[in-house]
């Protein structure tokens, strides 16, 4: 498949802020008769917190996350997605989280 070139951004955070998964760098490809889509986010901290998330969906199928994070203290962590990779202006442009199914917990 011939991929156009891609732009990677970071995202930094302090400890305190929930980790936004907002700046992505997407590309697509065809596969068959399928679109792949993909996404990466670059993670990065001046507390010495860092790693890649990865998107990969097929078609109309699920997407997949897979990555890894370092650097975070012991105990649970979350993350949330926002509907827009647009960091122009800061949590403004990012747009809500991603929820597609409308669905709370």
């Amino acid at each position: 498949p011939i991929l156009p070139p891609t732009t990677t951004r970071t995202i930094s955070f302090s400890p305190e802020a929930h980790i936004s998964l907002v700046s992505l760098s997407l590309w697509g490809a065809l596969r068959t008769h399928k679109m792949v889509k993909k996404a990466v986010a670059v993670l990065s901290s001046s507390e010495g917190v860092s790693g890649t998330i990865y998107f990969t969906q097929e078609g109309n199928g699920p997407t997949y996350v897979t990555g890894t994070v370092s650097g975070l203290k012991p105990g649970l962590h979350g993350f949330h997605v926002h509907e827009f990779g647009d960091t122009t202006n800061g949590c403004m442009s990012t747009g809500p989280h991603f929820n597609p199914d409308r669905k709370s917990v």
